[in-house]
C-alpha cells in the first residue's frame, strides 16, 4: 500500500514568453537545436505526445511503483514533483507506450498492471476558506463516484472516499494508486491565519484518515509538498510512511544534475554561450553559480533548479525566474513570527530531523528555509550527523534580499531599487552623511501599520539592515568578527571602508566609543583606503534615525 501525496506549487507554470512560442502546448522552440523545453508543462502523457524534452526520472517511479507502500516527498516548489506525480499516474494506468525509449522500459516486466488511480490536486484555487478545500474534495470525489459507478454520495468525505476506493478496487480488480498534488498548499496558505488554517487541518484529518484503514484496497499512495504537517493524521497514523525527501536514493528525484545537464542539455548551452558570447566552460560556470547548489542528501548531490535552468536556456540569459514566478509571502509571515534574525541562518548546524520537520510546529525558521528552497545543505558531518546549511545559489540569495527589504520596509519594489541606488552612489563617492540621510528618509516613511508591530518584533533592524547590507553589490559583511568583537556592519568600496555601529539602545556617542575602544578600525590601517567610522542611533518611537556621528581617518 503505498500513498503519494505531491505538494506545494511545484507547477512549472508558463512565465516565458519569445518569438517562438507555441501557444497549443505551453512551449518555447530553440532554433538552432530544434530543442522544445517543456515550461508550463506538467502533464508527462501531454509532454511525451508532444514530443518535448524530458529528462529522464523513470528509474525512480520503477522503484516506487513496484512495491506497495506509502512515501512522501518533500521539495521546493517548481522543483517538479507536478511532472513526476504525472509520471506515476501514467505508468500505474499502464500506458506504457508513453514510455517508450525510457529506461523504465527494460525494467518493468511486459505485461504493465493497469490500476485505478485516484488523483487529488491542490495545485491551483484560492483556498482562504475551510469550504474552499470541501467545494475541491466534493468536485473530486463527485468525478471519481460517477467514473467508478458509485450511485450513493452521501455521508462525509471520509466515508466517501472509502466507498470510491473499495469500488475503484472491486471494479478493475487491481489494488488504487492514490496520488495528492499539492497536500499541503491548504495549510500554507493560512499560515498567518491559524484559526481557518486548524479547521482546514482537522478537516483534511478526517480525509486521510480513511487511508490507513484499507491496506486491502490500496497499492501505493504518495505525498508530496514543501513542508512536512506532523500533526496530519497521514503522517501520525501511518506507521509505514516512508519519507524519502533526504534518502539518497531519491535526492536526484527531481531537478536537474550535473550528469543530466550533460547529457539532454549541451546544445542548449551551446546556444546560450554563443548569444552571450562566451566560452562553453564559461557558461555551464556560470550556470552552476546561478542555479546549481541543491542538496537533498548527505551524500550531497548537486541539483539544478529545473524551472530556472530551463527558463535561463530558452531565453539565453541568466535571470531571477524562480523567484518572478512566485513572492514568497509565507517565509516573510514566519520571519515575523519567529522574531528570526536573518544573519544568524547561513552557517547554522542542525540535525537532518530538524530538516524533515514540521515548521508549523515548532519555533524556528530554518526548517521553513530549507524545505521552502531559501537554504540548503552545505556540508555534512558524518561524526557528528548534522548538517551545515546556506543559501544555494546566485539566484536565491540575490532574490531573497531583494523580495525581503520590500517586505520589511512596506515600500514598492521600485521603491526600493532608488533607495538601494542612491546608497551605493552615496558609499561610491565616501559621501556618509548622504548616506545616513538616504537611511533616514527610507525608514522615516515605512507604513503605520508595519510600525505598529515593530515594538513586538525585536530583530526587526536587525534584519532590515541586513537586507539593505546584503543588496548593496560592495563587498559588505555583517556582523564582521574581529579580535576585539563583532562589527555590525563592514562595508568596502573600491576606495573606502565603511565601519557601521548600530545602537537600538544607546546613542550615536556610545556607538562610537564602542569602535574606537575596541579598535575596530585597527585592521583596516594598512589597507589604503579611507576609513570612515558611522555610529548610528535609532529612536523607537519614530522608527528610524534618531542621532548620527560620522568620523574619518586613514589616507586614499
Amino acid at each position: 500500500m503505498r500513498f503519494l501525496l505531491l505538494g506545494a506549487v511545484d507547477s512549472f507554470i508558463l512565465s516565458i514568453f519569445v518569438a517562438q512560442l507555441d501557444f497549443t502546448v505551453g512551449v518555447i522552440h530553440s532554433p538552432m537545436w530544434n530543442l522544445n523545453y517543456p515550461l508550463g508543462i506538467q502533464n508527462f502523457e501531454k509532454l511525451r505526445d508532444a514530443g518535448l524534452l524530458y529528462i529522464d526520472k523513470t528509474r525512480f517511479v520503477y522503484e516506487l511503483v513496484r512495491r506497495p507502500g506509502y512515501y512522501f516527498l518533500a521539495r521546493p516548489r517548481r522543483f517538479g514533483k507536478s511532472l513526476f506525480l504525472s509520471t506515476i499516474k501514467a505508468c500505474c494506468e499502464g500506458k506504457k507506450h508513453l514510455f517508450s525509449g525510457l529506461e523504465i522500459e527494460s525494467l518493468m516486466p511486459e505485461d504493465w498492471p493497469r490500476r485505478p488511480v485516484l488523483y487529488l490536486d491542490f495545485v491551483s484555487g484560492d483556498f482562504d476558506s475551510s469550504e474552499a478545500v470541501a467545494e475541491v474534495l466534493d468536485k473530486t470525489l463527485s468525478r471519481w463516484e460517477t467514473e467508478y459507478g458509485v450511485t450513493e454520495s452521501s455521508g462525509s468525505f471520509a466515508r466517501r472516499m472509502e466507498t470510491v476506493i473499495r469500488r475503484a478496487s472491486e471494479t478493475s480488480g487491481q489494488k488504487v494508486v492514490i496520488l495528492v498534488d499539492e497536500y499541503d498548499r491548504p495549510l500554507t496558505s493560512n499560515y498567518d491565519h491559524p484559526e481557518i488554517m486548524e479547521e482546514i487541518r482537522e478537516q483534511l484529518y478526517g480525509f486521510y484518515s480513511v487511508f490507513k484503514g484499507m491496506d486491502e484496497y490500496i497499492h501505493m499512495g504518495m505525498l508530496t509538498g514543501v513542508t512536512k504537517f506532523g500533526k496530519l493524521s497521514i503522517f501520525s497514523g501511518l506507521n509505514n510512511l516512508h519519507d524519502i525527501s533526504l534518502n539518497e536514493t531519491f535526492a536526484g528525484v527531481c531537478g536537474v544534475t550535473d550528469e543530466e545537464l550533460h547529457s539532454y542539455l549541451t546544445p542548449g548551452i551551446e546556444e546560450l554561450a554563443e548569444k552571450r558570447s562566451l566560452t562553453i566552460g564559461e557558461t555551464f560556470g556560470r550556470l552552476k553559480a546561478y542555479y546549481d547548489g541543491y542538496h537533498f542528501s548527505e551524500n550531497l548531490l548537486d541539483i539544478y533548479n529545473p524551472y530556472s535552468l530551463m527558463s535561463a536556456l530558452a531565453e539565453k540569459r541568466l535571470g531571477d525566474f524562480w523567484f518572478e514566478s512566485g513572492t514568497p509571502t509565507l517565509l516573510f509571515q514566519a520571519i515575523r513570527r519567529h522574531q528570526a534574525v536573518l544573519s544568524d541562518i547561513p552557517g547554522s548546524s542542525v540535525a537532518p530531523g530538524r530538516l524533515t520537520g514540521s515548521p508549523m510546529d515548532g519555533t524556528s525558521i530554518i526548517p521553513l528555509l530549507y524545505q521552502s528552497g531559501y537554504l540548503t545543505i552545505r556540508s555534512y558531518d558524518s561524526q557528528s550527523d548534522r548538517f551545515t546549511l546556506d543559501f544555494p545559489n546566485i539566484e536565491v540569495k540575490k532574490g531573497f534580499f531583494e523580495c525581503l527589504l520590500p517586505a520589511l520596509s512596506g515600500h514598492s519594489d521600485e521603491s526600493a531599487d532608488s533607495f538601494i541606488n542612491k546608497v551605493c552612489s552615496a558609499l561610491k563617492r565616501g559621501d556618509a552623511e548622504s548616506f545616513v540621510g538616504e537611511l533616514k528618509s527610507y525608514l522615516a516613511d515605512i507604513p503605520y501599520d508595519l510600525r505598529r508591530d515593530i515594538g513586538r518584533y525585536e530583530s526587526y533592524y536587525q534584519n532590515l539592515f541586513y537586507s539593505i547590507v546584503k543588496m548593496l553589490g560592495f563587498k559588505v559583511e555583517a556582523e564582521y568578527h574581529t579580535s576585539a568583537g563583532s562589527i555590525d556592519i563592514l562595508i568596502k568600496t573600491d576606495q573606502f571602508v565603511y565601519i557601521v555601529e548600530l545602537k537600538l539602545r544607546g546613542s550615536a556617542r556610545d556607538a562610537i566609543r564602542q569602535i574606537e575602544e575596541r579598535g575596530y578600525a585597527l585592521p583596516f590601517e594598512p589597507d589604503g583606503r579611507k576609513t570612515i567610522r558611522i555610529g548610528l542611533s535609532f529612536s523607537m518611537s519614530t522608527h528610524t534615525v534618531e542621532d548620527c556621528i560620522v568620523e574619518e581617518g586613514g589616507l586614499l
